[in-house]
């Protein structure tokens, strides 16, 4: 299984944003983690999608990431 972990910032509709665009890009969330980051208002996401290519895609096209990796869980 494979995951997208980014760091982004830590405000406000920040998640739901990106939340929205995979949504009506058509790319499904199965789950997702949040937790703060260790830069101030920074926070970082790990999102499994049933399209990693389309998410990050589309992440990068509509986002400034400060980091975008891809993560495979055994």
């Amino acid at each position: 299984s494979t995951v997208i972990a980014i760091d982004i910032d830590d405000t406000p509709g920040c998640l739901a944003k990106i939340v929205e665009k995979l949504k009506n890009g058509g790319v499904s969330i199965e789950y997702t983690y949040a937790f703060l980051g260790r830069e101030h208002n920074s926070a970082q996401v790990v999102l499994r999608v049933d399209d990693t290519e389309k998410a990050e895609k589309l992440l990068k096209e509509y986002f400034t990431i400060k980091t975008l990796n891809r993560i495979v869980i055994c």
